[in-house]
């Protein structure tokens, strides 16, 4: 399922990210941790569904050589991620593609990349897209080299479920003040758990963590495993090796 996003609804997300996604900098942190090159090491990286950017930023402020291939669907979330970048000095590529497409990859870089990563995009594939992206990735990297995955996971019980609900409107709520000064973007929005587990929406589309951890390792990832998770977010990934 391929999601169109006005210039509207990407203002939208980018203005609530950071009050909605739990320790969001925290996230950027730990993949920034978990990328198997030293801070002065060359090597290229590929950012999946890119967004507005800030992941590849992140990435690209601690890794002073490194160059990004950030690719996003959306032409509006581009146009966000290119003003980032005007100060990059041309180590970012941008691209347009989506990924569902079977050659997804290989159509943003021919070649292998020594990292891949993702932030809140492969939850909008199904799950045989998700299976299909980890083999690509997988075949992408050249040896010794990871994927580190940022996405919404599904509760695998109904249990789960509401714990995520009350946690994750409990993190809006902090991270509101924290930010904020006051409970303003709390009260705008706190539905969101609620609406995130309650409505169908087909472009959301998240797997459990462990169907995800089971197709890393499917795909033949090494030292598969959850870096952190909270409120039904979670970085995972693996190696190869």
């Amino acid at each position: 399922m391929i999601q169109e996003w006005s210039d509207t609804e990407v203002q939208g997300f980018i203005d609530m990210a950071n009050i909605v996604i739990p320790e969001r900098r925290m996230q950027f942190q730990i993949v920034a941790d978990l990328v198997p090159f030293g801070q002065g090491e060359t090597f290229s990286f590929i950012d999946i569904g890119c967004g507005d950017g800030l992941l590849t930023k992140a990435l690209l402020d601690r890794f002073p050589k490194a160059f990004a291939y950030a690719s996003d669907a959306s032409d509006e979330m581009l146009c966000k991620a290119e003003k980032l970048f005007e100060a990059y000095d041309g180590r970012v590529k941008l691209s347009c593609h989506n990924m569902h497409e079977s050659d997804y990859l290989e159509a943003i870089v021919s070649g292998p990349v020594g990292f891949i990563t993702s932030s809140l995009a492969i939850h909008h594939c199904d799950d045989a897209e998700k299976g299909q992206l980890y083999r690509s990735a997988y075949q992408k990297l050249s040896s010794e080299r990871a994927f580190i995955v940022i996405d919404a996971v599904r509760p695998a019980s109904v249990y789960g479920t509401e714990l995520n609900k009350k946690y994750w409107r409990q993190s809006i709520r902090k991270q509101s003040i924290e930010l904020g000064g006051n409970e303003e973007q709390y009260d705008k929005y706190k539905q969101i758990p609620i609406m995130f587990y309650d409505r169908s929406v087909p472009e959301d589309q998240p797997a459990t963590l462990i169907d995800n951890l089971n197709y890393l390792i499917e795909a033949g990832f090494q030292g598969v495993d959850c870096f952190w998770h909270k409120c039904g977010f979670a970085v995972f990934g693996g190696y190869r090796s």
